[in-house]
């Protein structure tokens, strides 16, 4: 009777423990249902999720943008080294054009001033060639008493006894000092015509030269002395070479410029690359996050970010949102795994392992817990 009893109880007792343990697993199942729908839900309406992850300096995209980022710097220092090179040629070349344009304007004032010189000198010798003339016609009237004379005339008149032989001797000095003087004469009216005509000559070709300086070309037809032709052609040369020396002026410059504007662009690039935390994380980890489009509203530089011990509840402040990142990037969804497109931003966490969550919040707790 005892063992029946015994027996009876047991049952009893396993029944009752079967109905809790089913009951048990019924809630759980319910509970776990609730909880899958009730976070599904919350996903649906949610604007602040994010979802966290450690960048280290191992990672791929870390080496990969450095790579580029060493790529880039040097591609900026070759193009920098070629600017340097310019601006040494651009020097050069202004260097050039100002020491061609000095000549110039050196030997346009020399050409001037030698101009005026030999025509003074000119008027002078034509003033000289004017009194020359005149004067051997007043030194011809004058001694053509004497001229009338010739030395055999004073032989006879002196061998007839005609002529006193003072006399004899005065006249024949005189008709010597006559041929002497016209002979003079002569050389020296030559002398001045030919210095005349020597300096007409001059005269010409410099004023030739000048021509050729205002007209920035040569003058064909005028006679130039070979001096003067040569200094003209140096001139001319000048100017070929300063006008060389201004076109390569213009074309370095236009190449500096496009050099500027190459370097502005790589300065952008460079920039942006040094402002990723993934280059961060060479020298140090740095913690990013994912948002998608759809919450970038909500999460902003300065957002508070709370993290949550059991999903969507007993949460608490971990941290902030420091800025956010260009570039879009395409990650899985938390829960469904279906691809979403959106930004990084960056996070400044109190705590590291918060970066370990799947999922962290801005703005507020969900749910206010």
């Amino acid at each position: 009777m005892a063992g029946k009893t015994y027996i009876r109880s047991f049952n009893e007792l396993a029944v009752t423990a079967y109905k809790l343990v089913g009951f048990a697993a019924l809630t759980a199942i319910l509970v776990g249902l609730l909880s899958y729908f009730a976070i599904n839900a919350f996903y649906l309406v949610s604007t602040g999720w994010l979802a966290p992850a450690i960048v280290s300096p191992t990672d791929e995209r870390v080496l990969q943008l450095s790579a580029q980022f060493a790529q880039q710097n040097h591609a900026r220092e070759t193009l920098l080294a070629e600017k340097l090179g310019l601006e040494e040629e651009l020097e050069d070349a202004k260097r050039t054009a100002e020491l061609e344009e000095g000549f110039q304007q050196d030997f346009a004032r020399s050409l001037e001033s030698e101009l005026n010189r030999a025509r003074a000198d000119l008027g002078r010798y034509t003033k000289l060639v004017r009194s020359y003339e005149q004067s051997s016609r007043e030194i011809a009237g004058s001694a053509e008493a004497y001229q009338s004379l010739s030395r055999a005339d004073l032989d006879r008149a002196y061998e007839a006894k005609v002529l006193p032989k003072d006399e004899y001797v005065e006249n024949a000095y005189l008709l010597g000092q006559i041929s002497r003087s016209n002979l003079g004469l002569g050389q020296t009216g030559a002398d001045l015509v030919s210095r005349r005509n020597e300096l007409q000559g001059q005269v010409s070709a410099l004023e030739s030269a000048k021509k050729a300086i205002d007209s920035g070309k040569p003058v064909a037809g005028v006679s130039s002395s070979q001096e003067v032709m040569m200094q003209q052609r140096h001139f001319l040369d000048s100017q070929r070479a300063a006008a060389a020396a201004r076109g390569r002026i213009r074309a370095i410059e236009r190449r500096i410029e496009a050099t500027d504007r190459s370097l502005a662009q790589f300065d952008k690039i460079l920039q942006t690359i040094q402002d990723s935390p993934y280059l961060k994380a060479i020298d140090e980890k740095t913690t990013i996050a994912f948002v998608p489009y759809e919450n970038l509203g909500s999460v902003t530089p300065g957002s508070t970010i709370h993290g949550c011990s059991l999903a969507i509840v007993w949460c608490r402040r971990v941290g902030k949102v420091v800025r956010v990142l260009e570039g879009e990037v395409v990650v899985k969804h938390p829960l469904s795994n279906r691809l979403m497109r959106g930004l990084m931003v960056e996070l400044d966490l109190r705590e590291p392992r918060w970066a370990e969550e799947q999922v962290l919040h801005a703005g507020r707790a969900p749910l206010f817990l």
